[in-house]
């Protein structure tokens, strides 16, 4: 950066010093290229739809300094006309045409390459921003003097950004947000401390809490304690290898079996659910311990079956108790002859 200082402030007193040819107007060149001829003269150039230039302005002012090796030798500094105070300057070395680069200014910047700056960088309105023409390498490292201190933004090939930081391998930021900034309901939050994500909220105590509406569409591994405190709507497939607490489940869209009341329902003799019991060790219509012990066991459908004998119980209890009545007052009679 000190070299560019100097170089810009000597080139300031050249032209102060230099003598004005003609009528001081610069040569108007229409459709230049500038990589063409690297023994362009010294001198100051106005530049209409040039080829090659740092930018792609329709106009841009040229100023270049011939080297005293008059073989393809030069400085030449360029400014876009409509983009306000940026300046770019380049070297020519035995006709070959260095690229562009942008000198540092309170406005806009695009830098290419490397950059080092060593000393504070303020962005107040102006945000700083870094591309890096690799894929699978570091996009920016920010480091302070010590190189202790660092924060970088990394770009791994066919993965998304990651930012970190670490301070002799210890966070060197308290927060790190994402989203709007003035709204913290719209902000994702990572605390550097703790390593806890709020969404939404902040602070947390949670590894991660969404201050809203949760949607997910493809498998969820919890492997430890789930907090809910709203309601939860599940479509998809849910495995828990542990215990579930709760203090209400609501099962909706269910059909009970309520048909086993109608008249025209089969209903099984007791002779034929004893053969059947004999004959299998469980109930008609009810998993085995095997089958539920290789497939699981469906809760709605367990439900239903068990309530289904429970209606089927309450029949045969309805039909015994006729039978006890009939039984009775044939009892009675003959008691009373």
């Amino acid at each position: 950066m000190k070299k560019l200082l100097i170089l810009f402030m000597f080139t300031q007193i050249a032209i102060v010093n230099a003598q004005v040819i003609g009528n001081g107007i610069g040569v108007l060149k229409k459709k230049f290229n500038l990589n063409s001829d690297a023994n362009v003269p010294s001198g100051y150039y106005s530049l209409n739809a040039p080829v090659n230039g740092p930018t792609n302005d329709i106009w841009q002012h040229l100023v270049t300094f011939r080297h005293v090796n008059p073989d393809g030798y030069a400085l030449q500094l360029n400014a876009p006309y409509f983009q306000g105070n940026r300046l770019f300057f380049r070297t020519v070395k035995a006709g070959k045409f260095n690229q562009w680069l942008e000198v540092a200014t309170k406005k806009e910047n695009i830098f290419y390459g490397s950059q080092i700056i060593n000393g504070d960088s303020e962005a107040s309105k102006t945000p700083l921003e870094v591309i890096s023409g690799k894929t699978t390498n570091i996009v920016a490292n920010f480091i302070c003097a010590d190189k202790t201190k660092r924060f970088s933004i990394e770009r791994v090939e066919q993965k998304p950004f990651s930012l970190y930081s670490y301070d002799n391998l210890k966070s060197i930021f308290d927060k790190l947000a994402l989203g709007h900034s003035y709204d913290v309901n719209k902000q994702l939050i990572i605390d550097g401390n703790s390593g806890n994500i709020g969404i939404g909220i902040l602070p947390t105590n949670y590894k991660l809490e969404v201050n809203g509406s949760v949607k997910f569409n493809d498998i969820v591994k919890i492997y430890k304690d789930l907090e809910v405190n709203g309601t939860v709507r599940l479509s998809g497939l849910v495995k828990i290898s542990k215990k579930l607490e709760a203090q209400e489940i609501e099962v909706k869209n269910v059909t009970l079996p309520d048909y086993v009341f109608e008249s025209n329902y089969n209903l099984r003799s007791l002779n034929e659910v004893e053969h059947f019991i004999s004959q299998n060790k469980h109930l008609p219509e009810v998993p085995s311990a095997k089958q539920v012990a290789q497939d699981g066991m469906n809760l709605v459908e367990m439900n239903n079956a068990m309530l289904k004998k429970i209606e089927e119980l309450t029949l045969y209890l309805i039909e015994q108790n006729k039978r006890i009545d009939v039984l009775e007052k044939q009892n009675n009679e003959l008691l009373q002859k």
